[in-house]
């Protein structure tokens, strides 16, 4: 599981129980189930748009401009995306940190935010689209 989903889980669990112990001392009416009920959303919302755009598998092209982003394990939803194209979101160490733990790295084609998902084994294939990401270049075969 990749760590922003602990994160989110941990996060609104505790609001959860936090609007309960709020609720003991005072009671909340039909507060309660409206609070509780914003958190529910927000763990829902971040966990679907975090898992939604979590690339699980990406592939080099034979022509070495471009790459294959995989969609989830389920749908197989597959992108080619230019490597050119591709930004990246954080520092480049935060890549050292997927090959430890599960977590996702986010990267930006064009307008949209997609998220690298699982250790940095399964996420990328060839450790030379990692260099052409932070470079911003193309790969010579």
């Amino acid at each position: 599981m990749p760590w922003e989903v602990k994160e989110a889980t941990f996060k609104n669990a505790m609001g959860i129980v936090g609007v309960h112990m709020i609720s003991m001392i005072t009671p909340l009416g039909p507060g309660y189930m409206l609070a509780n009920a914003c958190f529910s959303f927000n763990y829902l919302w971040t966990v679907t748009s975090l898992m939604r755009n979590a690339v699980t598998k990406m592939d080099l092209s034979a022509d070495g401009k471009s790459v294959n982003l995989t969609f989830g394990r389920t749908n197989g939803k597959v992108v080619n995306v230019q490597i050119k194209d591709i930004s990246k979101v954080q520092n480049e160490r935060a890549l050292v940190e997927t090959y430890e733990e599960s977590s996702m790295f986010p990267i930006r084609v064009g307008k949209s935010t997609y998220y690298l998902n699982g250790p940095g084994q399964e996420a990328i294939k060839n450790g030379e689209v990692f260099r052409a990401i932070i470079n911003g270049q193309s790969i010579k075969l």
